[in-house]
């Protein structure tokens, strides 16, 4: 019986239906789903702080939001960390004057003492009778801060004394009067002194590169050396420090910024910078209330995952719901965030560039989000300048994240690699350039200089001389290579910037440092991958060391070659040297260039015409630079004594001609394997005449060059 059209059509659709069951379910036999990949687990988490909207409130500093302060950026994040405060009403005065008082807080809070300071105060203020007592407590602020630097021994007795006098009106200009304003150099005292920087005594050179370095105190010019060292303090663009200037509130927030390197490290304090990658948004109702997760997920300098957790109230009301059955607890967890002004952590969004700084125990108080985020940062050698286009060719080791190497991850500095690409940048007009920590012209820069960069949109902003042993920790090492003993395991360096002269000595070779090969040893030489023999003298290296002081990792450019010779003339700004080849070669010497005999330091006047040299020397187009001479342990006078029939001598090419030679050797005359004749040329220093032709027996003594070869050094012709 044949079935209804209809019904024929619905039987169609069931199998239809049934067959693409069966098709999926074969499919997915056949191609099994894929599990997911975890996710990527942080190396770091960290969370706001409570307080947080309390500070953000205490920011709110008009004065500052309305000015174009070049400490903008510092008193924010100074005010962030509680490292300086306001000046009440709202207001920070950048412009102010800072006090003594001032100074003393200011450098003590940098150092985490203000706890210490306020009981300080309290315990003095407990002493004085009861009618005597500086109630309010703002009467008797800075107390505490005249009591520690009492103990610490920053002020005298008799300092002390005037600063307690209750009545500063009666006090004459002799006396010590702590809301006087504090000079540069007793600020640099100050600082210095709290943070227990190591005063540098023997060493001023820097200081002294100031035009006014004369008049600044001798006892306050060690504290001023040590913090021009940091680049705590700088001079102005006239190459002046003004010790006896005053301080402003502003200058002194960006000091304390400056001393981050310093100051991080005494306050547990991390600086970190990185890219947002993502805000993931949750809400959390422990306690019977609702609360606002902030997951920031942040993409760190050195490519790790960091993640930043922040808990914000969410508006809504959710009484008496509660399924954990806890505690109410109402502490959140906030962050300040800064572009131009301060924010709440909920400012922070995906792809904004940040810098953040974390404690000790994983809070992260202060973020600042980056507005210049085309803005790049590089460690490397000025190659080349170009004064007439105002640019510079600039071989960059890294990318740093911030200009301050103190505050570089060990990490980051482990990663320096010494490659051989360049490149060309244009330096701005306005750009900033320290070298030596005075504040210098495009013209002043030098080439071969290890420096930091700030390069902006491809031109260069700021450029700032650095000296490499600053490097010299965290396991990383920097030199250019001495001596090279691949077989014996050992290589041996000198200071990285080819003078030889360690930062701490005015003179002397101090800088050679010799460290033992550790297995299995990497090394690239000119960013390809190489053995340890091909390390050669000359090379700039860095170096990364472990615990025991031996040598992981090499990464090596070739820097300098060495060139070989006798010295024929010497002057204080140059050499001449003849190359075994006979080829001479004048040389421009710097007054801090090393000069060794034997490994030990000598100067240009213990050179002697007649020595045999080895120069360490750069070409660059026509500029040569000089690593470093050493001069081989004084030879004896004369290597061989040689006998024979005279010839001649030719003027033109400076040498004799002899025949029937005999080499006298053990008390006797000796037949000379040399058949025929021979000539000898004259050594640079022999004065003496010898006649183009004469008839006789020649006896002379001869020594031998730097190549080898014989050169007549002494002579005498008989009948």
């Amino acid at each position: 019986m044949n079935k209804h059209p209809l019904q024929m059509k619905k039987w169609k659709k069931v199998i239809l239906s049934w067959f693409l069951v069966v098709l999926c379910l074969l499919f997915f036999v056949e191609r099994p789903v894929q599990a997911a990949l975890p996710d990527e687990v942080p190396t770091k988490t960290f969370t706001g702080t409570a307080k947080a909207s309390a500070i953000i409130k205490n920011l709110d500093f008009a004065d500052v939001r309305a000015s174009n302060t070049f400490a903008k950026d510092a008193i924010w994040e100074m005010g962030s960390l509680e490292l300086m405060k306001g000046y009440g009403a709202k207001q920070f005065a950048p412009n102010e004057t800072l006090s003594v008082e001032q100074a003393l807080a200011i450098a003590y809070n940098a150092a985490g003492r203000e706890a210490e300071a306020q009981q300080a105060a309290e315990t003095l203020d407990r002493a004085r009778a009861a009618n005597a007592r500086l109630y309010p407590a703002p009467k008797m602020w800075s107390d505490g801060y005249i009591q520690l630097a009492r103990n610490d021994g920053l002020l005298t007795a008799t300092q002390y004394a005037d600063a307690l006098q209750t009545d500063q009106l009666a006090l004459t200009g002799s006396n010590f009067l702590r809301k006087a304003s504090v000079t540069r150099e007793d600020m640099a005292y100050y600082l210095s002194g709290v943070l227990k920087l190591q005063p540098l005594y023997p060493q001023t050179h820097l200081f002294n590169a100031f035009s006014d370095w004369q008049v600044a105190d001798p006892y306050r010019v060690p504290a001023i050396e040590v913090l021009l060292q940091n680049q705590i303090m700088h001079g102005n663009t006239k190459g002046q420090f003004k010790p006896k200037g005053f301080l402003t509130r502003a200058e002194a927030a960006q000091m304390l910024q400056n001393a981050e390197a310093v100051l991080f490290p005494v306050l547990g304090l991390t600086k970190y910078r990185g890219t947002v990658e993502g805000v993931d948004l949750s809400e959390d109702f422990t306690g019977g209330s609702s609360n606002q997760i902030h997951t920031v997920r942040i993409r760190n300098s050195d490519g790790s995952l960091h993640k930043m957790v922040l808990q914000y109230p969410s508006g809504r009301s959710l009484t008496g719901k509660n399924e954990l059955n806890g505690a109410v607890n109402q502490t959140l967890s906030e962050t300040v965030a800064v572009d131009s002004i301060p924010h709440s952590g909920t400012f922070l969004k995906k792809n904004q560039q940040i810098v953040y700084v974390a404690t000790a125990d994983n809070t992260v108080p202060y973020v600042q989000i980056l507005k210049n985020i085309s803005q790049k940062i590089f460690l490397g050698r000025i190659e080349q300048i170009e004064t007439t286009g105002r640019a510079m060719v600039f071989l960059p080791y890294r990318e740093l994240p911030f200009a301050n190497l103190g505050l570089v991850s060990p990490k980051t500095l482990r990663n320096l690699v010494v490659g051989t690409k360049t490149d060309r940048f244009v330096v701005s007009q306005n750009a900033r350039i320290f070298t030596g920590e005075v504040q210098k012209a495009f013209a002043d820069l030098e080439t071969e200089s290890h420096a930091i960069i700030i390069v902006d949109n491809g031109m260069v902003t700021s450029i700032e001389i650095v000296r490499l042993d600053l490097l010299q920790k965290d396991g990383l090492q920097s030199g250019i290579v001495a001596e090279n003993n691949a077989s014996l395991g050992y290589i041996t360096l000198y200071s990285a910037d080819g003078s030889g002269v360690s930062s701490g000595l005015d003179n002397g070779f101090a800088g050679l440092r010799t460290y033992s090969y550790k297995n299995p040893l990497t090394v690239q030489r000119d960013g390809k991958t190489a053995i340890a023999d091909d390390v050669i003298p000359g090379d700039a290296v860095f170096m990364k060391v472990d615990d025991e002081g031996q040598v992981t990792d090499i990464s090596a450019t070739n820097d300098y070659a060495p060139v070989f010779g006798t010295l024929l003339k010497k002057s204080n700004t140059a050499i001449q040297i003849r190359s075994p080849g006979g080829q001479v070669q004048q040389i421009p010497m710097e007054a801090k260039t090393p000069i060794l005999r034997d490994g030990k330091p000598m100067t240009m006047r213990d050179l002697e015409i007649g020595d045999d040299v080895r120069v360490l020397m750069q070409t660059m187009g026509t500029s040569l630079n000089v690593a470093e001479v050493r001069a081989q342990r004084k030879p004896n006078l004369v290597d061989s004594v040689y006998k024979g029939k005279y010839l001649g001598f030719d003027d033109l090419r400076g040498e004799v001609a002899v025949s029937g030679l005999s080499r006298f050797a053990g008390g006797v005359w000796v037949p000379s394997d040399i058949i025929g004749v021979k000539t000898v040329l004259l050594d640079e220093p022999y004065q003496e005449t010898l006649p183009e032709q004469a008839a006789g027996t020649l006896f002379f003594a001869v020594k031998k060059d730097a190549g080898g070869q014989e050169r007549l050094v002494q002579a005498v012709l008989r009948p």
